[in-house]
Parts: structure tokens; C-alpha cells; sequence
């Protein structure tokens, strides 16, 4: 790749204006903490939607937590069963289902990512 074709690709995709790019030319090289000053902002908007979503996952395990603790657990609800069905093999539609028959419950896929997710609070 030429310089013309770096710099354009470059500026293009750090949201440079390319006629501001020639600043970070030194000889045949270019001048690392301008262009670091750029990463820089990137880095900090980064960290800071990665905080952002840390928290919302941490509200999302509680919230998890207490839908799946205010359910109540007998010993009539097979482990890998979502309250209320009886699957005879666990989270599967069993025959006579019709066309559901031997095919993942949907609902006890959601109620045990819902017990895993709480688990890992």
C-alpha cells in the first residue's frame, strides 16, 4: 500500500480529516503520540460502553434471579423442566405433541438460561 492509499484508509477509518493527516508525517515515518491521541478518545469511549454493559448485565442476572426465586420448586418439577410442564426427557416436547414432538421446549430453554443466569450473579 502506497502512502497516499494509508493515509486515506487511515483517516477514513479514525475519523481524520485527511488534509489534517499530512500534520503526522516525519520523513518516511510518522508521528506516533498525535496519532495515539486519536486511539486515546476511542480507547476511553470504549471503556466506557464496557462499564455501561457490565452494570446492565449485573441488573439483568438480579432481575433473573428474583423472577426464578419467586417460583416455587416442588419436587414435582424435574430438574431442566420450566414450572408447570413434565417433560419425561427434560426441556423436550415428548410424543404425541404433534409436530413439537421430540423438539426443544422453548420455554424451558428461556427458564433454564433464566436459573443458569442466576446462578452466576
Amino acid at each position: 500500500m502506497n502512502r497516499e492509499a494509508f493515509e486515506a484508509s487511515y483517516a477514513s477509518s479514525h475519523d481524520l480529516p485527511l488534509e489534517t493527516f499530512s500534520q503526522y508525517r516525519m520523513g518516511d515515518t510518522y508521528r506516533l503520540p498525535a496519532i495515539a491521541s486519536h486511539w486515546r478518545t476511542w480507547q476511553m469511549a470504549i471503556e466506557s460502553v464496557v462499564v455501561e454493559l457490565q452494570e446492565e448485565n449485573k441488573m439483568l442476572r438480579q432481575v433473573m434471579s428474583a423472577v426464578t426465586s419467586e417460583v416455587p420448586r416442588g419436587e414435582y418439577i424435574k430438574p431442566g423442566n420450566a414450572p408447570g410442564h413434565c417433560h419425561e426427557i427434560p426441556g423436550v416436547w415428548d410424543r404425541g405433541n404433534g409436530e413439537k414432538s421430540g423438539k426443544e421446549c422453548g420455554w424451558c430453554k428461556v427458564w433454564n438460561a433464566a436459573i443458569d443466569m442466576s446462578r452466576s450473579e
